[in-house]
This record gives structure tokens, sequence and C-alpha cells, in this order.
């Protein structure tokens, strides 16, 4: 495994399979001088320029996210201070992004935009709410908003990408938000002991008992909550989907297949 940078060959090969999208999950902690969150190192930031650069040079959009931020990451070990109710990680938060902004201001939309943290939950230790999440995600955009007015800037859906934000709504000119709908859990997650789903003895069948297309039951189940939000205005974004390796490949298949032609 390769950890803190991107080569160029992840790139070429994006561009072979016909894919135009990379979101980079970023660790903050890779990116600031001896654990200091207010100091940056130029060193490491210079291998995140180099991704930008493989981007545009294949035609591959590439969307900066923290999937670890300064106080917060959905998945262990816990970070030491929180995100949403301490001021240190609030700043180190703000004034990242800030810096990013600055990097990278000039390079079209097209190209690079951002997205601010990985899945912001009530994940236990952080005291995270919807609002203090949204409080939090505004000081951001405000601060790339001052360094680059045009930045497009997405937001995850709230509890895990799953929710609107509501807090950030109605959203700012160029903010949107991304949505990840592993739904239903038995069915994506089938198998996935971290999910304490390692011991059914088979997949639930899909389309769920009751009804006759999956498509109807992601509109219906799923996708509901966020008509309102796309009614606003909203841009929209499937920032993760898929399923667990052992779910049943046909499953797996025709799951996806019923999602995306909602994505379409």
């Amino acid at each position: 495994r390769i950890f803190g940078y991107f080569p160029e060959d992840r790139f070429r090969w994006m561009k072979g399979w016909g894919f135009n999208f990379a979101r980079l999950p970023l660790d903050y902690r890779f990116f600031v001088k001896d654990g200091d969150w207010m100091k940056l190192d130029e060193t490491q930031l210079k291998k995140l320029d180099a991704a930008v650069a493989y981007g545009r040079t294949y035609g591959i959009h590439v969307n900066i996210n923290f999937h670890r931020a300064p106080g917060y990451c959905c998945n262990p070990p816990m970070e030491p201070k929180s995100l949403f109710v301490d001021a240190e990680p609030q700043e180190a938060f703000v004034r990242l992004w800030a810096a990013l902004a600055r990097r990278y201001r000039g390079i079209s939309n097209d190209e690079l935009t951002f997205d601010l943290v990985n899945e912001p939950a009530p994940v236990k230790g952080y005291d995270a709410t919807p609002e203090r999440y949204a409080a939090v995600a505004r000081r951001a955009v405000e601060a790339i908003r001052e360094v680059d007015p045009e930045r497009f800037v997405m937001s995850d859906g709230w509890s895990w990408g799953n929710e609107p934000a509501k807090g950030l709504h109605p959203l700012p000119r160029n903010v949107g938000e991304s949505i990840h709908p592993y739904s239903p859990h038995s069915v994506t997650h089938f198998g996935a002991a971290f999910m304490r789903l390692d011991k059914l003895g088979q997949c639930p069948p899909w389309p769920p008992v009751g009804y006759d297309s999956g498509r109807k039951w992601f509109l219906d189940n799923y996708f509901a909550k966020w008509k309102e939000v796309e009614r606003e205005g909203c841009y929209l974004h499937l920032g993760e989907f898929g399923t667990y390796f052992k779910c049943p490949h046909a499953t797996a298949l025709k799951w996806t297949e019923d999602l995306l032609s909602i994505a379409r």
C-alpha cells in the first residue's frame, strides 16, 4: 500500500478505464509539521500539487477531500479534540482550506473542486450535531470564498452522507452536496464484520420484498428526502456508493444498475 502521495500511473490507469473523476481522500496529518495543526509542510503539499497536475494532464477531475480532518474522522483512531466543539481544530480546519484555496486559485472548477470533510456524523466522542457541523462548514466555505470566490465546494450529507445537511440550506452559490447511498446496509454491506452483518445466513433479496423494482425502492426509501433539496436547485453528487465484496455478484450488479439509473 502506498501512503502520502498519488503516483502518476494511477491517473493513467483511470483514464484508460474510462473514468474522469478522482476524489483524493486526504489525511491532514500528512500535511502538517511535527503534529502542529497550524504549520503546513510544503514538501508534502508538493505531492498534492503533483496529483492536481496529473489530473489536468490526463483529463481527470480532481476533488480534494479530507477523510481525516483536524478534530474528526468517521473511522478510528479518534482525534484528540473535536472539530465540532473545540476552537483549535476548527481554526486549523479553516486555515487549511484557505491555504489550499490560495494554492490552487486560478485552476478551473472543471478541473478541481473541494469536498470539506468525509461523512460528518454523530460518531461517538465528537459531540457532533447537524448544527455544529453546519457552523464549521460555513466558516470553511467563507474562508475559501475570501481567497477564491469561484471555487466550487462540496459538503457531504450529514449522517455519513445520508441526510441533507439542513443547517447549510439554502446552500451558498457554488456549493453542492455529496450523497453516499450505501442502502440498505443489509445488502450493500452483506458479510461485513465491521457492520455486524457477517452472521446473516444469506443476502436479502434485491429488489426487497414487496417491490417489483429496486429503482422504486430507492425512490421511496432513500431519494425522497433529497427531492426537496433538489427542488431548491442544489447540485447533488453521488460521491460514494457500492457493495461489499461478499454481496452476491448478481445482486451487486442489479443494485448498482438501479442506483445508476437514478443518478443519470
